[in-house]
């Protein structure tokens, strides 16, 4: 299990969750200031959790066949997020590819790097060279509202400027470190990868201007805007998970595209779907949804929305009773009082960065 290469820096009050592979920071004191942070003004993200692997050589042939998008025309300095499946069609990871001058990282959603690295290892060709960069670099994120002010503050006013999805390589202290403009939660985001000796020093100074954010802040703003959390919805085909948008259709050959094409919209019976309940509801994963007291699908997550004051969460639910504004209920915990449900048109928040300009 991997731990974070700035633990030691990290509050002592810290609570911590094994994800997978990983051993993740899920909240550093109080949820609700984290929370907050991302959806107001700044938060750093500690994300050793997520797999670093780096690719050298003849990779674009390579990156064809495991990945679920095309990248045959992927530019320098640009990122990329994509779905990588298993034979069976069933997701193993979310990507997101940054594409340097002589190499393209490639990080992995949380838990998932020594998964991705075995399945990389299995369908690489010799002249293709794979390296887990987990020991010898660290990423952090910075998000929210005014992460542009922290970034301009830290590393050069600058990078504010870049163009969402956009990657540079620059220094900083000394160290060289790749830096994008790409994030998770619908604010403006940004990613830094340097070199572990220079972890301690940068973390250090990015909470100075940001506040910590752990695991659970970072998935809850996620869930808000819709974004895949795969540990919590994978498992499941790309339409049943509503994974679509990751996959280009179109695209000939790659792993898992015989499968994905097998699954079409009247031969998967369930969705996936967003939906709040009220701030003092209790549900828990895989309690039933039902429809006029008739079963019709299962609890995925839910969490906190303190920008809702609701909970909020995500249901598999048969497909005719997919859609956004209906009333339904769900079990809860005594099974004595089912707890009235509604469902969600995403993204159930809208991000505050979407109104605040970057100046």
């Amino acid at each position: 299990m991997r731990a974070s290469h700035v633990k030691s820096s990290h509050p002592a009050q810290t609570t911590y969750r094994v994800i997978g592979d990983s051993e993740v920071p899920w909240e550093f004191g109080d949820y609700l200031q984290e929370y907050q942070s991302v959806r107001t003004q700044a938060a750093a993200f500690d994300l050793s959790s997520l797999g670093l692997i780096r690719l050298r050589g003849d990779v674009i042939p390579f990156l064809q066949h495991v990945l679920a998008r095309d990248v045959e025309y992927l530019a320098p300095d640009r990122s990329l997020t994509s779905l990588v499946l298993r034979e069976d069609g069933l997701p193993l990871a979310i990507v997101t590819l940054y594409v340097l001058d002589q190499e393209i990282l490639v990080e992995t959603s949380v838990g998932d790097g020594t998964a991705l690295l075995e399945h990389f290892r299995a369908n690489a060709t010799p002249d293709v060279e794979i390296s887990d960069l987990r020991d010898d670099t660290c990423l952090f994120g910075v998000e929210g509202p005014y992460a542009w002010g922290v970034v301009g503050r830290v590393f050069d006013t600058g990078v504010t400027a870049l163009p969402y999805e956009a990657v540079m390589e620059m220094s900083w202290n000394g160290h060289s470190i790749v830096f994008s403009r790409s994030g998770f939660t619908g604010e403006y985001g940004y990613k830094i990868f340097a070199p572990a000796e220079a972890a301690t020093q940068l973390w250090e100074v990015l909470v100075r201007e940001a506040t910590p954010a752990g695991e659970r802040a970072l998935e809850a703003a996620m869930l808000e805007v819709r974004q895949p959390v795969l540990h919590r919805e994978g498992g499941v085909d790309v339409l049943t998970a509503a994974f679509n948008w990751l996959v280009d259709s179109t695209k000939q050959d790659f792993v898992g595209r015989e499968s994905v094409m097998a699954h079409t919209t009247d031969s998967v019976p369930t969705r996936t779907i967003g939906f709040s309940t009220a701030a003092t509801a209790t549900l828990e994963p895989q309690a039933a949804i039902k429809a006029a007291g008739i079963p019709i699908g299962q609890v995925l997550v839910t969490e906190f929305s303190p920008t809702l004051d609701a909970v909020v969460g995500l249901a598999r639910i048969d497909k005719e009773f997919a859609a956004a504004g209906l009333t339904l209920s769900a079990a809860g915990p005594t099974d004595v009082d089912d707890i009235e449900v509604t469902t969600l048109p995403s993204p159930y928040v809208v991000p505050t960065s979407w109104r605040t300009p970057i100046l």
